[in-house]
């Protein structure tokens, strides 16, 4: 109260993206504001699309192993029958 009149005061916060904020009246007649800064979700990514990976390397790798066996054992098939008629 100033000189019997009573004072009146107007609170306004002006909006702040990222921020909330109260105001409240304490016991003694004081006001208190409170900024809040609320935490930033980043967006989430979309899902991508799930795709059939071709197998690759392992396959290859055993069918020219078994080809080279094959190979080996002809070959040396191969040579013993040439030493057997050469006999």
């Amino acid at each position: 109260m100033k000189a019997g009149r009573q004072i009146e005061y107007l609170i306004d916060e002006v909006p702040v993206e990222g921020y909330t904020s109260v105001i409240e009246q304490s016991e003694d007649v004081s006001l208190v504001v409170t900024n809040t800064r609320q935490p930033i979700v980043p967006p989430t990514p979309p899902a991508l699309p799930k795709t059939k990976l071709s197998k690759t390397g392992a396959s290859g790798i055993l069918t020219l192993l078994a080809l080279g066996g094959l190979m080996s054992a002809d070959g040396a098939l191969l040579v013993t029958r040439r030493k057997k008629n050469l006999m």
